[in-house]
């Protein structure tokens, strides 16, 4: 079973009409710490900030909007207060925040909390409730290129040999190719008929910082994720790279 999970983790891996409209709402992401919600509430203009760091540290900023783009003042422990700039990205579903530190320009993107619950952060900080499903994911992938963190393609690399079709359903599950499975099994000299009932379920989400989840029969494996409309990309903290293509 243990040559299944490591195959596993080897294969997967009405718009407003106004900025100022737009921009209210509850926001997740990583500012000061790794996760960070953000409520902002605007009003001709001005901007009320409410910054979580956890669910019992916040700071209450205020902040202005000006040519779709507002400002308002981080605090620090030393020295003045950091200027931040944040924007609404296209598709008003993520906020593009930046901010200068010592000459050097740093940016992070929140994404937008779709109809949030009252009181949201007594609940968003244990771990087990900050998961979702980013729906950019779901659907069905072909894992086409592997290459190490050197950037060179892996040869040979069963599983970029034909199509496999990898899915991501929209609840968290994950769904592999059944001939995949029984062509990496006889790669590996298991030559006996499959008893597919027998495979461990697997299960992906998605978290702040675009981290994806994959997990199998208990073993989790992490990936940071690019995803566009057509194209997946799986990243593991060693610099090893999964490209697919949206079937």
């Amino acid at each position: 079973m243990k040559l299944l999970v490591f195959i596993f983790g080897l294969s997967v891996l009405f718009i407003k009409n106004s900025f100022s409209q737009s921009i209210n709402g509850v926001y997740h992401g990583s500012l000061v710490t790794d996760k960070n919600l953000i409520y902002i509430e605007e009003k001709d203009g001005n901007a009320f900030i409410k910054i979580y760091f956890s669910e019992k540290e916040s700071i209450q900023v205020f902040g202005k909007i000006s040519k779709e783009k507002l400002t308002f003042p981080l605090p620090q422990n030393e020295g003045e207060d950091l200027i931040v700039f944040a924007e609404l990205a296209k598709d008003l579903k993520h906020l593009n925040i930046g901010f200068e530190l010592d000459g050097n320009i740093y940016n992070t993107t929140f994404e937008k909390i779709e109809s949030p619950k009252l009181n949201l952060e007594k609940t968003w900080f244990d771990k087990s409730n900050n998961t979702s499903h980013d729906p950019r994911v779901v659907g069905q992938w072909i894992q086409y290129l592997t290459t190490d963190s050197k950037g060179e393609a892996l040869k040979d690399n069963i599983l970029t040999k034909k199509p496999y079709v990898t899915s991501f359903l929209e609840k968290g599950v994950v769904l592999f190719d059944l001939q995949m499975i029984r062509d990496v099994f006889k790669e590996h000299g298991y030559n006996k008929p499959l008893d597919y009932t027998q495979i461990p379920k697997a299960n992906w989400s998605t978290s702040s910082n675009n981290r994806l989840t994959i997990t199998v029969d208990g073993t989790a494996i992490e990936y940071h994720y690019e995803v566009s409309s057509d194209s997946l990309k799986l990243i593991t903290d060693i610099g090893s790279t999964q490209y697919y293509v949206r079937k």
